[in-house]
């Protein structure tokens, strides 16, 4: 199993873009899961897998799913 950073589908003007660039990008759900759960075996803490707007692809955050859309749904607002 293995994961890759990817930096070709960028959006550079947007805010979050430059943060998404120091994460690891998984190709798909499930790969992302699957890290995920192994990081969970060994004491890494709850993970939650997330989308990406910016690369598409799918990182990990330790934030709540509740958080995580409910910032989201914030960071939408602002930029309408």
């Amino acid at each position: 199993m293995g994961h890759e950073k990817r930096y070709d589908n960028f959006i550079p003007d947007m805010r979050d873009a430059s943060s998404c660039q120091r994460k690891d990008r998984y190709p798909t759900k499930a790969i992302a899961r699957a890290f995920r759960d192994r990081i969970r075996r060994e004491g890494g803490g709850d993970l939650f897998v997330y989308e990406c707007k910016f690369c598409r692809g799918f990182h990990l955050t330790h934030m709540s799913r509740e958080t995580f859309r409910r910032r989201r749904r914030n960071q939408n607002r602002e930029a309408a």
